[in-house]
């Protein structure tokens, strides 16, 4: 009797005793791709295992009924979640998606570094724009990158024209030509390209952007005294994604985006195609445009193969259609009517090609790059036009080698840079040559160093007087110290560059009008630059708190400086080397705070950018203001609701001849209702109606046939409602 009680007890314990195996795959809940070093436990039974590189991990040996997970990844939400084992089927990997913090970015891979490193270990300070803020920017202004730059701590973003709404980026006070946009990794938005980059790059493609301030030239060559913007764009994955954006404002804009990615073992593709309609508004009745007729078409199409584990090709096409007109509004709204208009046509065609192939013995990775950029341009004005087209490429060669506490990076690159105008007089040719080495050595736990050496040499070619060449080599160096579990502290400096051009925003606010040629006496402007900065962050409770404190200080030497004279032959413009440089120092202040739903960043910028070639008081650079404040309060409940409150001050700017315009401030409102399918966005931009046209007329000539215009310093748009609809197939 004893041993038929026994049995029984054993035979229904089997059940519970029997051992099973789980695989489990955790991923990011927006993007859906894989996480690496996330930890999963078993708090029962006390064990606990870490995710390999494609954010997979496997247990065995667990009971039968349910197990209680507890997942967890640096930059992302804890999460609890239950399974019943065995399951039905044994062969299934679980999929647990985790939540990405909007405040802590550790755990984010970046690339513009070229080490593919987590943020937390680059020596180099860099600044991350999330997914969940590219969204919110998407559904507020889906047309172009401009409102999420110029909402980004330490980032001016300048309009050109009063009437065709041209912008460009400036970093550290400097000029935009000396900020290098890149679109994953390829430098191409330059020249006669950049002028209009800003209004041509659409956010709903985009995964996040990265920004370095400081130089960067030893990463990715010339253009990057100030810093550089990297776009990254979304990959395809295996859940595969459809959005469709539709948007509508109060002031005649409307924008209808399509974007669909998805992935198999050998095939993936992505889509963009967008759509973008502005009608000319007259914003504050004078009888001339503050908002341009604009029609803007982008096709964005692109193809992954995957070889095998190890090697994918990437080929992708950006076409871009622009066309926008601005001036007198009655000629631009009947053709027939007399009037100053100015037409901005605009054709660019980007392909990219891309060869990555890993090898597993080393870890090391072989990446191939090549890219061609064709842009037209033409600015039409009465009794004047201007014509031109740049072809550019870029090709580069690198290998990438992770040793003992190393990982290094050898390279090589060619960038060609083409430009023709129409009339032959203004032509140049570029071909830099160059190779880069970078080492990011972990010398402890807490101590990270990274040096970089470029040597590029340019040869440059002068329809108006002849060619030359010169050989740049810029070092940089990087060091980080993790002082403790709160504090960090990082420390770099390099040299950098900038070719001369016939494109800044002096030369692009007068259409190009009267501009004598390049010529090869003129010198490349060099710089040298540091940048330092402290981190504090911690966690007390349910209350997380970041802040960081970073300097800069540049000089640029022998800058070029446009210039003006009337001499015989009339009035003419010309570009010169001057001896004294161009400084630009100040600091940035950025502190993160968040509790529950409820989210506070706040952001301070001083600048102080002088040209000191020219006398006081006007040695100020121009479009470079003192004071930037940047405040955002979100506040969140995952998946249901999101709103926003944001405020910015921009103190006051020198625009030219010892004037000093007066500071703004711009107050914004947005909310989102998301639903199972769909979301559903209101947006009060710039709802306290801050213009320019508000404190003063900048119409100095307000003649039809030839307006003259005051700095732009301030928006001119004003107050803007849009609601847009965000569907996901």
């Amino acid at each position: 009797m004893k041993f038929f009680l026994l049995g029984s007890v054993l035979l229904l314990s089997l059940p519970v005793l029997a051992q099973n195996s789980l695989r489990l795959k955790l991923t990011d809940d927006k993007t859906k791709l894989p996480l690496p070093g996330a930890t999963i436990q078993v708090p029962a039974l006390s064990k606990g295992i870490i995710t390999d590189a494609q954010g997979e991990a496997r247990f065995n040996d667990l009971p039968t009924g349910e197990v209680r997970l507890r997942l967890s990844s640096v930059g992302y939400h804890d999460k609890t979640q239950t399974l019943r084992l065995p399951l039905a089927d044994t062969t299934q990997v679980v999929l647990i998606d985790l939540e990405p913090t909007s405040l802590d970015l550790e755990g984010v891979t970046v690339t513009s570094t070229r080490t593919n490193s987590r943020i937390e270990e680059i020596p180099v300070r860099v600044e991350v724009v999330g997914l969940e803020e590219i969204e919110e920017k998407v559904g507020m202004r889906p047309a172009n990158i401009s409102m999420l730059l110029s909402e980004t701590s330490g980032v001016q973003v300048q309009q050109t024209s009063a009437l065709s709404a041209n912008q460009s980026v400036r970093l550290l006070g400097l000029d935009g030509k000396y900020t290098q946009l890149l679109k994953d990794g390829f430098p191409l938005y330059s020249g006669l390209a950049n002028g209009l980059s800003l209004m041509q790059i659409p956010p709903l493609d985009l995964q996040q952007v990265e920004l370095i301030k400081g130089s960067s030239s030893a990463l990715y060559g010339g253009d990057a005294i100030g810093g550089i913007i990297n776009l990254i764009s979304k990959q395809p994955t295996r859940e595969g994604q459809t959005q469709v954006l539709l948007n509508a404002t109060h002031k005649g804009g409307a924008d209808v985006a399509v974007w669909y990615a998805k992935r198999n073992a050998r095939v993936g593709t992505t889509m963009l195609a967008q759509y973008n309609f502005q009608k000319p508004y007259d914003v504050n009745d004078d009888g001339f445009t503050d908002l341009p007729k604009t029609r803007t078409l982008t096709i964005n199409p692109k193809l992954f193969w995957y070889a095998n584990e190890e090697t994918t090709l990437t080929l992708g096409v950006n076409h871009t259609r622009d066309d926008r007109t601005g001036g007198f509004l009655r000629a631009i709204q009947d053709g027939g009517a007399a009037g100053f208009t100015e037409e901005n046509e605009s054709r660019r065609t980007f392909t990219t090609v891309k060869l990555e192939r890993k090898f597993d013995e080393s870890g090391g990775v072989l990446t191939l790059k090549n890219a061609l950029n064709f842009f037209n341009r033409s600015i039409a004005q009465p009794g004047y036009r201007f014509s031109g087209r740049q072809f550019a490429t870029y090709s580069e060669a690198s290998y990438f080698l992770p040793w003992q506490k190393h990982k290094s990076v050898l390279g090589a690159n060619l960038w060609t840079d083409r430009f023709a105008e129409s009339t032959g007089q203004r032509d140049y040719r570029y071909a830099t040559l160059g190779g880069f080495l970078q080492d990011d050595w972990a010398l402890t736990e807490a101590l990270r160093l990274q040096a970089g050496l470029r040597a590029d040499y340019q040869h440059r070619d002068y329809a108006a007087e002849g060619s030359t060449g010169n050989l740049y080599v810029l070092p940089r160096l990087s060091v980080m110290d993790k002082l403790s579990e709160h504090w960090t502290l990082r420390i770099g400096a390099g040299l950098g560059y900038k070719a001369p051009t016939l494109f800044d925003t002096q030369s692009e606010q007068s259409a190009y009008q009267n501009l004598l040629p390049l010529t090869n006496r003129l010198k490349a402007e060099t710089s040298k630059g540091i940048t330092a900065d402290a981190n504090y962050k911690t966690t007390l409770g349910e209350v997380f708190f970041t802040v960081n404190q970073s300097f800069f200080y540049t000089v640029i030497d022998n800058p070029l400086v446009l210039t003006s004279d009337c001499t015989g032959a009339g009035f003419r413009r010309y570009f010169r080397n001057v001896s004294e440089p161009v400084r630009s120092q100040g600091f940035e202040t950025n502190a993160k705070w968040g509790w529950e739903a409820w989210k506070l960043f706040v952001a301070y910028t001083y600048t102080d950018a002088r040209n000191t070639f020219q006398p006081k008081p006007v040695e100020r650079v121009e479009f470079a203001p003192q004071h930037k404040v940047v405040t955002t309060l979100v506040y969140e409940v995952e998946k249901k609701f999101r709103a926003g409150l944001e405020g910015f001050y921009t103190g006051p700017q020198h625009i030219g001849g010892g004037e000093r315009s007066r500071g703004y401030f711009i107050a914004g409102l947005m909310a989102e209702k998301l639903f199972r399918r769909f979301s559903v966005i209101g947006n009060l931009e710039d709802f306290s109606d801050t213009r320019q046209t508000r404190f003063e007329n900048i119409l100095l000539s307000a003649l039809p046939q030839r307006p003259q215009f005051r700095p732009i310093y301030a928006p001119l748009d004003g107050f803007i409602a849009n609601v847009a609809l965000r569907i996901n197939l």
